[in-house]
This record gives structure tokens, sequence and C-alpha cells, in this order.
């Protein structure tokens, strides 16, 4: 039984460190493509370790044909969740305000007072979304300067 579900088994730390040092990498598109997609920290990480074992990688044709067809439309879909977030948080606002308004509590209750809590919370809307915009000017688009495509062209270059 254990031979045929050699999956659910303990793997012995030495056949880690034997695939990372003799094991061949071959990657899906989407692991390129997400390179677009993960937060810079992520994407520099994962820069690091694909150089660490380039030597070690082989990128099938198709996987760097599906890389090149999509990469714009990733880029395309990651600038457009500017606008979707924006509008959430623009709407969630207005929903949070009308709701409190409705509730008429400067007429309806003695010690409820939400005015400084509303001042607050447009501030804190306000803010987001000034910084929202100032990240949004600093998303890669088809027509700047690709620095994720010239990593990985640089990592799968002989």
């Amino acid at each position: 039984m254990k031979d045929a579900f050699m999956q659910y088994r303990k793997i012995p730390q030495e056949s880690y460190d034997t695939a990372w040092k003799n094991g061949l990498f071959v990657l899906d598109t989407n692991v390129l493509l997400n390179l677009y997609r993960y937060q810079e920290q992520s994407r520099k990480d994962l820069l690091t370790v694909l150089r660490n074992v380039c030597s070690q990688l082989w990128l099938p044709h198709i996987v760097a044909l599906e890389f090149y067809r999509n990469r714009i439309p990733v880029m395309l879909e990651q600038n457009s969740r500017f606008d979707k977030v924006k509008k959430a948080v623009n709407e969630a606002h207005a929903k949070l305000v009308s709701s409190i308004e409705n509730l008429n509590l400067s007429k309806r209750h003695s010690l409820i007072d939400p005015d400084h809590f509303l001042q607050k919370h447009e501030e804190l809307t306000t803010t987001f979304l000034a910084e929202l915009t100032k990240r949004e000017r600093k998303q890669l688009t088809p027509h700047s300067l690709d620095s994720v495509l010239e990593a990985g062209e640089d990592i799968f270059s002989p």
C-alpha cells in the first residue's frame, strides 16, 4: 500500500535537497503571468528563486507563447481593478452615510452623534483613494517599460 501512495508519505530532507540541486523545473504559463499580479515583494522573491535555479529551468515553447499572448490582457485586468476598488470604496462610503442618515439620530437619539465618525470615515476614504491613485500611476501598462518582461527574458535567455 505504501508504494501505491508515496505522495502521502513523509519525504526525507535529502530528497528535497537532491531535487533542488539536480531537478529540472518546468513552469506553467501562470507562474510567469502571476509576476504581473503579485505584490512587489512576492514578485522580487519569485524572480530571485528563478534566477537561482535558471540553469535548471526549462521553458516549453507553448508556455513562452502563452505568456507573450496573455501578458497585456493580464496588465489590463490589473489596471481595471483600480476602478473596481474605487467604485467599491465609494459605494460603501455612500451606503454607510446614507444608512446612518436614515436613522435620523439627531432627532431620534439623545446620545448617539455620528458626525465625528462620519467625518473620520470621509477622511479615511479620501486618503485611501488618493493613495490608490498614486499606486495606479505606478502600475504597468502596455505602453510602459515592462520590467517583468525584461526580467523574464533575462532569466530565460541563454
